[in-house]
């Protein structure tokens, strides 16, 4: 079961991350994925870090929303594990 659910979470992330806004998805990505930092993001898009901090604050908003949404809904504690940058890194807790 916890594997099922843990496929699940995994799922909801990457469908939040999918439907993000264009510009925000890619700052997302260049963070997250390429472990880009902000003050290189704002260089690569030729926008200023406040609007990479901005738009990465709103993803991680919805992200956490979701997630926290998802537990929930199944009535299960969900902890991240990992760094900062681990954010596909989560345990079910039952």
């Amino acid at each position: 079961e916890s594997s099922l659910l843990s496929n699940e979470l995994f799922q909801l992330v990457e469908k939040v991350i999918k439907a993000l806004p264009p510009k925000r998805k890619a700052i997302f990505q260049l963070v997250k994925e390429e472990g880009k930092k902000y003050r290189e993001v704002a260089e690569i898009l030729d926008i200023s870090i406040k609007t990479v901090e901005l738009q990465m604050s709103l993803a991680l908003k919805q992200l956490r929303k979701s997630v926290h949404e998802y537990q929930e809904s199944k009535d299960i504690k969900i902890r991240k594990i990992g760094g900062d940058k681990s954010l596909f890194f989560f345990t079910i807790l039952f």
